[in-house]
């Protein structure tokens, strides 16, 4: 008989086939030429979240650029890296600008990101939290700031900033953290075809507006997030980057894998695998299990620390992945296995 976790494991891996069948099925009629593949790989740890170490976004960027050029066929003079201090709103969407002027229409540009985003309404309401009810004032002024902030429906992605911004609108007016819809313009001007990973938790729901912005522009073909709707974007078991990021890179070398699309499909069910085995030995504090799940009643079984395991949806992820011209997915892999 199958326990309740083997059986929402199946689900799961289900859900991930049926998925990777439904993004493969959404194409359109043009389809991109071949040109020049220049990769840009983005990673934020911020310091002020102590959580997540900046190594962690470091590790994953340079995993990235090392091995993506030798499987995607890129010129290592086509690789750009932006890791936390380089990786400024105005850094990165000045580094956008000068990719504009420099693809080609036949060109390709294959974005990797990591770092933390939400919904605008979601932080505005956590920073006014964080102040004191006895700072009215304050607490009032903030409040205005973001109650007026034309896009408070907004999704947003944190960029790197030293200390930890207090004003979500402040933040966004500043360019310190950027709304979706202002990323995608950017990535918009540039010529050639765009193909966007992300890997950060919820990435699925909180960036759901990505796929929203990019499916209407036909520039942007492609899409992948490392994780479903209010799921968390774990840490592989030696906890040196992102799960996903590390099976999708082994992926790569694999003797059966021959295409991206391939490496794409591997890595999203050995992600589902291991985050299931992560899941299943995970604990949180029950106070924090009620703060974080408000609408569900607290788990009776505890530990002698009262400790209680998360639902499994919330940290065995499903990463999910948009194509809608085959071009990415179709990409044969090179390197030495070849």
């Amino acid at each position: 008989m199958y326990s309740t976790i083997s059986r929402a494991l199946i689900s799961l891996l289900l859900l991930a086939a049926w998925a990777s069948h439904a993004a493969v099925g959404q194409s359109r009629p043009d389809h991109p030429g071949s040109g020049t593949t220049y990769l840009l790989a983005i990673g934020v740890c911020p310091p002020y979240r102590v959580h997540i170490p900046e190594e962690i976004c470091q590790n994953a960027v340079k995993a990235i650029s090392d091995k993506f050029p030798d499987a995607l066929g890129i010129d290592a003079g086509n690789v750009i890296s932006m890791t936390n201090a380089e990786a400024t709103g105005p850094k990165v969407l000045e580094q956008l600008s000068k990719l504009s002027q420099t693809l080609g229409a036949s060109d390709r540009l294959i974005v990797y990101v990591i770092l933390h985003g939400d919904a605008f309404i979601l932080w505005a309401n956590y920073y006014q939290s964080k102040i004191p009810a006895r700072d009215k004032a304050a607490k009032a002024a903030v409040a205005a700031i973001n109650e007026n902030h034309s896009a408070k429906g907004d999704d947003v992605l944190v960029f790197w900033t030293e200390s930890e911004p207090t004003v979500p609108a402040l933040a966004l007016a500043e360019k310190d953290w950027l709304s979706v819809a202002e990323f995608v313009s950017a990535l918009d001007e540039i010529s050639g075809n765009v193909a966007f990973i992300i890997d950060s938790c919820s990435s699925n729901r909180y960036f759901s507006s990505l796929h929203n912005e990019m499916k209407v522009r036909s520039k942007i073909d492609f899409v992948l997030a490392s994780a479903g709707s209010e799921q968390i974007s774990n840490f592989n078991e030696a906890k040196t980057m992102p799960l996903f990021t590390s099976q999708l890179l082994d992926a790569l070398n694999l003797p059966t894998v021959g295409t991206f699309g391939q490496a794409i499909a591997y890595s999203r069910v050995t992600t589902v695998l291991h985050a299931a085995a992560q899941c299943s030995m995970m604990t949180i504090p029950a106070k924090n299990y009620r703060a974080a799940f408000p609408t569900l009643d607290v788990p009776a079984q505890k530990t002698h620390d009262d400790q209680v395991s998360p639902p499994l949806w919330y940290c065995a992820q499903v990463p999910v992945s948009v194509d809608y011209t085959g071009d990415m997915t179709s990409r044969p892999l090179f390197g030495a296995k070849r």
